[in-house]
């Protein structure tokens, strides 16, 4: 089986008054998660799940690649219970859109 690939994944614009943000493929996957206050600035994360999928789904190399590795290490630490079980639905969901007739990956 090839890994998942990025297909007919037009990119698009998440609006924001403050940081509009333009969005590739894997990076949709990413949902708001919780808020860190860091001495009253507040830092928004992703939801652990979709965060853990986009950097396994990201095809990079080298330093690059062995970083994600290291944020997915510490995301499998720091997750809990429901949060493997958003994994497991979120990876059920890629499965079901990369058989034939899905959207979005190929297989």
């Amino acid at each position: 089986m090839k890994p998942f690939q990025l297909q007919d994944q037009v990119p698009y614009v998440v609006q924001d008054a403050q940081l509009p943000l333009l969005v590739f493929g894997a990076l949709s996957l990413l949902r708001m998660g919780a808020v860190l206050d860091l001495g009253g600035l507040e830092v928004p994360l992703p939801r652990p799940a979709g965060w853990l999928l986009e950097k396994l789904l990201m095809e990079r190399v080298a330093e690059k690649g062995a970083r994600d590795l290291l944020v997915v290490v510490g995301l499998l630490v720091v997750m809990q219970e429901s949060d493997f079980e958003e994994l497991e639905e979120e990876f059920v969901d890629l499965v079901a859109s990369a058989s034939p007739g899905g959207s979005g990956f190929g297989s």
